[in-house]
C-alpha cells in the first residue's frame, strides 16, 4: 500500500510538471516581456513548493509501515498546495489570452 501510494504520487508530480512545461512553452513564445518576467517569478515559487513535496516524499520512503499515515498527511498537504497553485496558473494561462493577476 505504501509503495503504491508513492508511485501514484510520483505520477501526479509528473502531471504537474507537464502542466508547468506547457505554460513555459506558451510564455516563452510570447513577445510580452511583462508576462515573461512574471512567469519567471512564479517559476521560482513553483520550484520551491515542488522541492518541499519531493523532500517529504523521500522522507516518506524511510517511514516505517506502521507510522506512515502521519507522513502521508504531510505529503498530501504539500501536493495539494502545489496542485492548486499550478492548476490556477494553468487555467488562467491556457484558458484565455488574458492571464489575469498572475501574468
Amino acid at each position: 500500500m505504501k509503495e503504491e501510494y508513492r508511485r501514484e504520487m510520483q505520477l501526479k508530480i509528473k502531471d504537474l510538471e507537464r502542466k508547468m512545461n506547457e505554460i513555459q512553452v506558451k510564455v516563452h513564445s510570447t513577445n510580452d516581456a511583462v508576462k515573461r518576467e512574471l512567469y519567471e517569478k512564479n517559476q521560482v515559487f513553483y520550484e520551491s513548493i515542488k522541492e518541499d513535496l519531493v523532500t517529504k516524499l523521500q522522507y516518506f520512503d524511510s517511514t516505517p509501515e506502521n507510522t506512515w499515515d502521519s507522513r502521508k498527511k504531510e505529503v498530501d498537504g504539500a501536493y495539494k498546495e502545489l496542485s492548486e497553485y499550478i492548476d490556477k496558473i494553468y487555467t488562467e494561462y491556457t484558458g484565455s489570452n488574458d492571464m489575469g493577476g498572475l501574468f
